[in-house]
C-alpha cells in the first residue's frame, strides 16, 4: 500500500505557475514517508481547492480525486473545536 501511495503522489501532473483556488477549505493532510538511511520525507497535501501536494522543496503536483479519498480512508479528518 505504502509503494503504491508513493507512486500515486510521484505521478502527481506538476502544477508550475501560480494558480487562484477559490474552493480551497484550508484542510489538508501530511503524508510522512520513513526511510531507514535518511530524514523522513513530510508531504502536505491539499484536501479541496487545486487539492496540490507540496514536499517541501519548491514543487508541488496535483492530486487525482481516488488518492484524496484513499489518504481521507487511511487517515479519518479531526475537526478542531471552535
Amino acid at each position: 500500500m505504502v509503494r503504491s501511495l508513493t507512486r500515486e503522489l510521484n505521478e502527481g501532473r506538476p502544477a508550475r505557475g501560480q494558480y487562484a483556488c477559490p474552493s480551497d477549505t484550508g484542510g489538508l493532510l501530511l503524508v510522512v514517508l520513513g526511510y531507514p538511511a535518511e530524514p523522513d520525507a513530510v508531504v502536505e497535501v491539499q484536501l479541496a481547492g487545486c487539492r496540490f501536494a507540496l514536499n517541501g522543496f519548491g514543487n508541488a503536483a496535483f492530486t487525482s480525486g481516488q488518492l484524496i479519498r484513499r489518504l481521507e480512508r487511511l487517515a479519518p479528518l479531526r475537526r478542531r473545536s471552535s
